[in-house]
């Protein structure tokens, strides 16, 4: 490019300019503020915070606070100290908020967290809670009663109120970011009305099903004492013998409920006027807090479940001191078949008097019982002459049947607990599923038989149309080809005339399939360099930053060095300030540090008016590099074209469009300066 004489010109300008006036050196960017918290109260402040900055300063505040934050000044000079004022509206009947402001001096930034006290949310119901989107910073307050708990460290239980129950993964005695074991230091129980406040999350089990979750962890705000999980089950009045299974709480331990062997004294919480000998013998049996009992005046944490274990499925209770030999007295207990119909033939009770001679006991199955617990119960003589009475319950089908509330009362005692009134409920009324194939699940929670039908069985099939008691269902949805979201409606119902809410509709949001991202083109030019990156050169004609520094334009980062603007505007250049880029010979570069696939890139290079024979020789001063890894080393093919060019200047100069051919998916570029300095107007990339 022939520039000579005009660059000639320039630099005598620039040193008769340095002559006049001694360039000022700026110092590294560094700025800080004390303090960097500020915890406002619910009526609002003002504060002062003190700033220390080697270069002029100014704050950006969020969108989301520039309503109820103003600080003042809001921008300012270099200064080893300054006071700051931050003021803070009124949060009264708000919730809780907070806002982060960040304080910047060129490159360098400091932070200042606000956060203000609100208003205390009142509690919204479990079902309401299950109704909303998974969401980490949205806290809701829930109250409820504890029940299973499944871990006293960390704290995890179910909290169960009138409307649906929820798992609370961890409960600290304070919100902290990370479970810090503070549930010991609650005293809380099983019984306990707690209130709390958590986030609305989910968790996958082994199975795939996704469940709905209290996270955060959830932290404490009070409790009532209520009627605890006590090791001393509620004894019938005037029985022999009573057991509920509820001497604390069963849990997993490697993938595998407690059985007789592995925890007896989770089985041992007997009571009753016969029962300070009684041993148990099993086998094929374990203790869950699944499928809760659902009657009333019935225990609803622990069950015997009869599993798949072996071929033999039987629990014996044994030892039970009878107040009374050959008396008749009345065995009551609840059961439940998962599926079909309950039979007498495969769940099978008989009582002995010495533990080897066994005699059947006939009962009947409550009418319409379907999968829902049921009160059994029979009337029998005890064998003659037996001061002890053994009772086996045996099945010969494993992994359907469960057992609980096992109760020995001398016959005419026993009162009869009263089913309780017919509901059906589902765990959520709104289901979102991505655009690709897949399952989702939800609960049902019922004591009445129910049926299940989709809008569009086709693309949302569901896995039960129609069933008895609690389930969880599946639906299975086909891949959304389209783009436009897609919808359908569950319907949950029941025919039972005693249920409240017959029905039930859930529905289903499917996202559209994704489409092709929007490019987005980035403009490097003067204006953009000097906003973001400033430091490269001190501001006088005719110096170069030596050394890379990096900035970020339009969410791209860039890295530069041996550039400046030309900045003289004199009837000598006849160049405005700020019009052009120049780039230092050999030395000079721009690049991208961010790695993005490159759709296009244009570099707009000025020259002086010169001879056409002239052109190929500014061509070859232009270089330009592509590759996958920072500091590309492929030379790329560029193609030029001649167009006009509108500046302030009285020079007659001439713009060349270079545009780059683009191959092999590019994620990095580099222009540079091969053969002496050259002008760049702007360079224009396609990512």
């Amino acid at each position: 490019m022939k520039l000579k004489s005009l660059l000639f010109i320039g630099l005598t300008a620039a040193m008769i300019f340095a002559g006049c006036k001694k360039d000022e050196e700026l110092a590294t960017p560094s700025i800080s503020i004390d303090p960097t918290t500020l915890n406002i109260k619910e009526g609002g402040a003002t504060e002062t915070i003190v700033l220390s900055s080697s270069r002029d300063w100014t704050v950006e505040i969020p969108e989301t606070a520039k309503g109820w934050v103003t600080v003042s000044p809001s921008s300012g000079s270099a200064a080893e100290s300054q006071t700051i004022e931050i003021k803070v509206e009124s949060n009264e009947g708000k919730p809780e908020r907070s806002a982060t402001l960040t304080f910047k001096a060129s490159l360098a930034s400091a932070v200042l967290e606000i956060s203000q006290d609100g208003e205390k949310m009142a509690s919204i119901t479990v079902a309401e809670f299950l109704k909303k989107e998974v969401n980490p910073d949205v806290w809701y307050q829930l109250t409820g009663t504890i029940k299973n708990i499944t871990n006293t460290t960390y704290g995890n239980f179910d909290l169960v109120d009138e409307t649906g129950s929820v798992y609370v993964y961890g409960l600290t005695k304070t919100k902290v970011e990370k479970n810090d074991k503070s549930f010991s230091e609650l005293g809380l129980k099983e019984g306990d009305i707690v209130t709390l406040m958590g986030t609305r999350d989910a968790y996958e089990e082994k199975d795939g099903t996704i469940k709905a979750e209290v996270g955060g962890p959830a932290y404490y705000i009070s409790h009532e004492a209520g009627q605890g999980g006590s090791d001393e089950p509620d004894t019938p009045e005037g029985a022999v013998y009573f057991n509920d299974f509820d001497k604390g709480t069963a849990a997993k331990t490697e993938d595998k409920w407690p059985d007789l062997a592995e925890n007896l004294d989770l089985w041992n919480g007997h009571t009753g006027s016969g029962a300070a000998n009684v041993t148990y013998t099993s086998a094929g049996a374990d203790l869950r807090n699944t499928f809760s009992s659902n009657v009333t005046d019935a225990s609803g944490k622990n069950n015997v479940f009869f599993n798949s274990v072996g071929d033999s499925h039987y629990l014996q209770i044994e030892k039970i001191a009878l107040p009374e030999a050959g008396a008749d007295y009345t065995l009551s207990f609840l059961s439940t078949k998962s599926e079909g119909q309950f039979s007498t033939d495969e769940f099978k009770v008989s009582v002995s008097g010495d533990g080897s001679s066994w005699t059947p006991v006939t009962y009947d199955v409550p009418e319409g019982l379907g999968t829902k617990w049921g009160l059994f119960s029979a009337t029998f003589t005890a064998p003659a002459g037996a001061q002890n009475l053994y009772i086996k319950f045996e099945v010969i089908v494993g992994s359907v049947y469960r057992l609980d509330d096992v109760a020995l009362l001398p016959a005419g005692e026993v009162e009869d607990p009263q089913p309780e009134t017919p509901s059906l409920a589902v765990s959520t009324q709104t289901l979102s599923v991505p655009a690709t194939l897949g399952t989702t699940t939800f609960d049902i929670t019922a004591n009445v038989d129910w049926t299940v039908v989709s809008s569009d069985a086709t693309n949302f099939s569901v896995s039960d149309p129609s069933g008895n008691g609690n389930k969880t269902i599946t639906v299975t949805y086909t891949a959304n080809e389209t783009t436009e979201p897609r919808n359908a409606t569950i319907t949950v119902a029941t025919t039972d005339e005693e249920v409240a809410t017959k029905s039930f509709e859930i529905k289903v949001t499917q996202a559209a399939k994704a489409g092709e991202p929007e490019p987005s083109v980035v403009t490097i030019d003067v204006e953009s360099l000097d906003a973001n990156l400033a430091e490269l050169s001190n501001g006088s004609y005719g110096e170069y930053k030596d050394a890379p520094v990096n900035g970020t334009i339009d969410g791209i980062g860039f890295s530069a060095q041996n550039i400046m603007a030309n900045q003289k505007n004199n009837t000598v250049s006849g160049i405005a300030a700020h019009q052009l880029i120049q780039m230092k010979e050999k030395t000079g570069f721009i690049s991208n540090t961010t790695a993005k696939e490159i759709k296009s890139l244009k570099v707009y290079m000025v020259d002086k008016d010169s001879e056409p024979d002239d052109i190929e020789k500014d061509m070859a001063m232009l270089g330009v590099w592509l590759g996958t890894s920072e500091n590309p080393t492929t030379p790329a093919t560029v193609t030029h074209t001649l167009e006009t060019i509108d500046l302030e200047t009285d020079l007659n100069l001439r713009l060349y469009v270079c545009t780059v051919t683009i191959t092999d998916s590019p994620t990095y570029f580099k222009v540079t300066s091969e053969d002496g300095a050259i002008w760049i107007s702007k360079i224009e990339v396609e990512f």
